[in-house]
């Protein structure tokens, strides 16, 4: 993973968000979209868009937040990867490629982990990120400071194992608003997740 990858399709779906008005929500109840390798099914409720749905390896999902100027984001998208005779030698690959995530002169690095994350689906590795939006895009006036957090995992594909997956759920708000758990979200986003043939 490139140090910039996350941070960079996070801005993508921040600009994305000033069109939001003229972009079509997802019909509810919403049916599971295929891509290479992977299905999911988008959450039951209103208000999220999917501005790319021709993309045919990766899902970009958003939503307008409590303010004008909050956002959520579900990304997942396909990477190549070394492939790994021990699962060890996975995990140290995705901690040591996430923790390696530099800030820049618009974001600065609040809070960044990674760790083991155990469940039946595949070989995955937990991740957060939080960062200070030092130079916000904003739709409303307000001068307090913005954060973007995320909240996801990478994981190998169970069967192409020269393949990986981040999967990740992003919550953009004011410094003084309440946020959601961007770890129950993401955990959600998992659960509506299922890895299929891959595809290129």
């Amino acid at each position: 993973m490139r140090p910039s990858k996350l941070i960079l399709l996070s801005i993508f779906i921040i600009l994305i968000s000033s069109c939001a008005p003229t972009l079509k929500e997802i019909e509810l109840p919403p049916g599971k979209i295929f891509k290479a390798g992977y299905g999911f099914v988008p959450f039951n409720e209103p208000g999220w868009i999917f501005p790319d749905p021709d993309n045919k390896f990766t899902i970009e999902l958003m939503k307008q937040g409590s303010t004008p100027n909050s956002t959520y984001a579900i990304q997942i998208w396909p990477e190549k990867i070394p492939f790994f005779e021990k699962d060890e030698s996975f995990y140290d690959y995705a901690k040591s490629n996430y923790l390696a995530q530099e800030g820049n002169d618009r974001f600065e690095i609040i809070d960044i982990y990674a760790r083991e994350y155990e469940n039946e689906k595949a070989l995955c590795a937990e991740l957060h990120l939080k960062t200070l939006d030092k130079n916000p895009v904003k739709r409303e006036k307000n001068l307090n400071p913005m954060i973007l957090e995320n909240h996801g995992f990478m994981c190998q594909h169970p069967k192409t194992k020269d393949v990986g997956y981040f999967i990740n759920f992003s919550h953009r708000y004011h410094e003084n608003e309440a946020s959601v758990s961007v770890e129950e979200m993401s955990q959600k986003v998992f659960s509506n997740l299922n890895f299929i043939e891959f595809y290129y």
